[in-house]
């Protein structure tokens, strides 16, 4: 898929995901439960990539999601990534951080330069909490990828 954006089967892949999220949060018992120490789970996504930095033009990749989750004492891996938390209470964390890029070859903005090969970045992520309102919706986060 190519376009400007989005593309319009991704927003709709992404939108059926939230839905599916959604029924599945209301479908939990509402008593607290002691929670194991793993869960496993699958799921569908899409993955929307820039061709390249600074690109106007996007691809979108229908990818598998493995869903993991971690609650050991000293990393933990749920929906906020893989983690250990350095002071108190989650004020501050060292994360893992992944980027990429896809192939690119020639389109029109690019026209005569060589093509681009993949790219990965993996590394830690230093992440300090500066501030949180009380419901944790508004937030002043400082996070120094090292990558």
């Amino acid at each position: 898929m190519h376009a400007a954006g989005l593309p319009h089967r991704a927003l709709l892949s992404a939108a059926a995901l939230a839905a599916a999220a959604v029924a599945a949060a209301i479908s939990l018992p509402a008593h607290a439960e002691e929670k194991p120490l793993w869960e496993f789970g699958l799921g569908v996504g899409v993955l929307a990539f820039n061709d390249y930095r600074g690109a106007a033009t996007t691809r979108a990749y229908p990818v598998p999601l493995p869903y993991l989750v971690y609650r050991g004492k000293f990393f933990k891996s749920d929906r906020n990534g893989i983690r250990r938390i350095l002071v108190g209470r989650y004020r501050i964390e060292l994360n893992l951080s992944v980027n990429g890029t896809t192939p690119v070859r020639n389109d029109s903005a690019r026209s005569g330069m060589p093509d681009l090969r993949p790219t990965l970045e993996v590394g830690p992520q230093l992440e300090a909490h500066l501030w949180r309102n009380t419901d944790e919706r508004v937030k002043l986060d400082l996070r120094v990828p090292l990558r």
